[in-house]
């Protein structure tokens, strides 16, 4: 990778695109390139694909599949998300060794928003433990409050990316409910606009993500 090369990079990003492939790919870009700033934001891919059209990010780690023009997009394959089940500390369900979905059926979620791949992923668990009530009061795609959330609760539980959940259970502030899901998320990959003139900044972080997406990675054991 070359060096000495300066300006800002807008990055949008879902949630499980953070750990590993940004993280990794934004601490090799800066720390090569001490003039160079990498300007990130959290949310759905629907609300980023719009921010890409309109000009205001350069680059998405999203999905595709959520737009009805996905062909006006470049798209490189990043991963697969495993997804897990979490709740704060203080949940009677986290000193659970043993768990099925159903046993979830009172729970109250924290949910991503309406319409959003992980939202839709998890009605389709819930319908398939024949849970018919879905108490969400809260959506949110961002991290930080969906931990925050569950940090404070004891009766919240949300659905969030597996490399996530087990950064923040590695940490102390969530556990990882010992529920195993048959499904697991759309993929999701490197997106920019079709024939876009990216600057030289972005096509080096464009560099380090498909160089973070080839490197390997330990698996959790619980996925």
């Amino acid at each position: 990778m070359k060096t000495g090369q300066g300006g800002r990079i807008r990055v949008g990003v879902i949630m499980g695109g953070v750990p590993k492939i940004l993280r990794d790919a934004v601490t090799k870009v800066c720390g090569l390139n001490k003039d160079i700033v990498v300007e990130i934001h959290e949310s759905t891919s629907a609300t980023m694909l719009g921010m890409l059209n309109s000009d205001k990010l350069d680059i998405v780690i999203g999905r595709t599949s959520v737009s009805q023009h996905a062909d006006n997009y470049d798209y490189v394959h990043l991963a697969e998300e495993n997804v897990s089940i979490v709740a704060g500390n203080s949940n009677p369900l986290a000193r659970k060794k043993e768990l099925a979905l159903s046993d979830l059926k009172d729970a109250r979620w924290l949910a991503y928003p309406h319409r959003s791949p992980l939202n839709i992923l998890l009605k389709q668990e819930l319908e398939r433990a024949d849970i018919n009530t879905f108490t969400s009061p809260i959506e949110t795609a961002s991290t930080f409050v969906t931990i925050t959330m569950l940090s404070g609760s004891d009766d919240f539980v949300a659905l969030i990316p597996t490399d996530v959940a087990a950064f923040f259970a590695a940490h102390g502030a969530v556990t990882i409910l010992p529920i195993r899901l048959p499904s697991r998320s759309q993929p999701f990959g490197l997106i920019t606009r079709k024939q876009d003139n990216l600057s030289r900044a972005a096509k080096l972080l464009i560099e380090a993500i498909l160089a973070s997406r080839a490197a390997p990675v330990m698996q959790d054991a619980r996925t």
